[in-house]
């Protein structure tokens, strides 16, 4: 009888070490539908274009000063959106991007080769339609210059990641060892 527990809690053990491995074994990096591009660097520089309103000027500064202050990563806002510039956030409405999108981040230039997929500019788009207040556009930015920097959607609301509605705008321990392992 002792044998047979020691066998199933060997077992049970087994399985729970499998899970959680298997749990955050996600891609990063790969820039495919789910998962953001690496940024060709630790210096992310992001502007605005022109027609945003105003309202958004606080949720991106913030969002993006979350991600210098929580990461190895630097930001800098620059005065022009050019194509170098790694997040370009352009505010947009459902009749440009359809009403069921928050928000999306597209790689303007990219190099791709087995192991690397890097983004010299991506262009982040923001429904105004949608995101109607500054919780919910602070979640969005933090969750598209995730993106923008390679992290993928999460499974479960632990952090901006998770897709969807959601209050929450910080990235958890397990996206945050993806940047500063990665920067």
């Amino acid at each position: 009888m002792g044998r047979k527990r020691r066998i199933a809690s060997a077992l049970a053990l087994m399985v729970v070490f499998t899970t959680t491995s298997f749990a955050y074994g996600d891609d990063f990096g790969l820039g495919n539908g789910d998962t953001g591009y690496k940024a060709d660097n630790g210096w992310h520089d992001y502007c605005t274009y022109l027609s945003y309103p105003s309202t958004w000027s606080q949720p991106i500064a913030d969002a993006m000063g979350y991600l210098d202050s929580a990461t190895v990563m630097t930001t800098y806002s620059q005065s022009a959106c050019n194509p170098w510039v790694d997040a370009q956030f352009h505010v947009s409405n459902n009749a440009e991007m359809g009403s069921g999108f928050r928000g999306f981040t597209a790689c303007l230039s990219s190099q791709t080769n087995d192991t690397n997929h890097i983004c010299g500019g991506a262009v982040i788009f923001l429904n105004a339609d949608i995101l109607t207040s500054y919780g919910q556009r602070r979640k969005t930015i933090c969750h598209e210059a995730g993106h923008s920097v390679g992290l993928m959607h999460g499974n479960v609301a632990t952090d901006c990641m998770v897709s969807g509605s959601s209050t929450l705008d910080f990235y958890d321990s397990h996206h945050l060892s993806h940047i500063n392992n990665a920067y």
